[in-house]
């Protein structure tokens, strides 16, 4: 029982601390060039290629239809401190909840699971990721350099309300995730938990360990079947006969 009080207990506080301003300050913004281009550099030069201002407002041309980005510069005393990059995507629920696959369904389920595929579909879900659908990493929350991740965890919590309430005229948005945080990062977000944050694990990263023996791209070529080398070679003449050019 005292357990059980407990947990009410702190269920009750975490409700409470979500619905509590942080005390830090916003700005919010549809694209990146309405917010003050200094201010983000100054929030994000730490942060890598993928929270340039540059790289951000040509996603923004290219995004795929049903897609969109949003944007937030989080300050404290006038100061930036951090800056986040958010994606609204909506999708049909058979692609949120899956399809049903699992081998212990029975004959009943399977019988059933194109019915329900099939209605599942008309659902349509808008789903808030602070972070990049195209990129594998942390690329949806940058912190300006010497400040505690720790303590603007809250902040970026806030931001993404603030981004919520304000796309209530297009649709609710009821899942909100933040997308590949490292397990160090995890260190620094276990605030994130007070504001109903839960990991989930994903697929494994896309990370490639080179070997001492390739010195160029043609021992890696070398290296893989022959199926996997044919492939590689053909996107490397479709992306030539496009007219795409490497550069450093």
């Amino acid at each position: 029982m005292k357990r059980l009080l407990a947990e009410l207990k702190d269920a009750r506080e975490r409700h409470k601390q979500r619905r509590r301003p942080t005390g830090f300050e916003f700005a919010s913004a549809d694209r990146i060039q309405f917010l003050n281009a200094d201010h983000w550099d100054a929030a994000t030069s730490g942060s890598g290629f993928f929270l340039r201002r540059s790289y951000l407002a040509l996603l923004e041309k290219c995004c795929p239809e049903g897609l969109c980005l949003r944007f937030a510069l989080i300050y404290q005393s006038g100061e930036p401190k951090a800056a986040v990059v958010a994606q609204i995507l909506r999708v049909s629920g058979d692609k949120l909840f899956g399809e049903g696959k699992s081998r212990k369904t029975n004959l009943f389920q399977r019988a059933l699971s194109p019915a329900a595929r099939k209605a599942s579909a008309i659902v349509q879900e808008r789903v808030l990721i602070c972070g990049n659908l195209f990129s594998w990493g942390c690329h949806g929350v940058g912190f300006a350099p010497g400040v505690a991740a720790d303590e603007l965890w809250p902040a970026v919590t806030e931001a993404l309300y603030r981004i919520r309430r304000a796309e209530r005229l297009s649709g609710e948005t009821n899942l909100v995730f933040i997308k590949d945080l490292s397990e160090s990062q995890q260190e620094n977000a276990r605030v994130l938990r007070k504001f109903s944050y839960r990991p989930i694990k994903t697929d494994p990263d896309m990370v490639l360990e080179l070997r001492p023996e390739w010195r160029t791209y043609s021992d890696y070529l070398g290296s893989l079947d022959r199926k996997y080398r044919k492939s590689a070679q053909q996107i490397a003449k479709e992306i030539e006969s496009a007219g795409c050019v490497l550069e450093r």
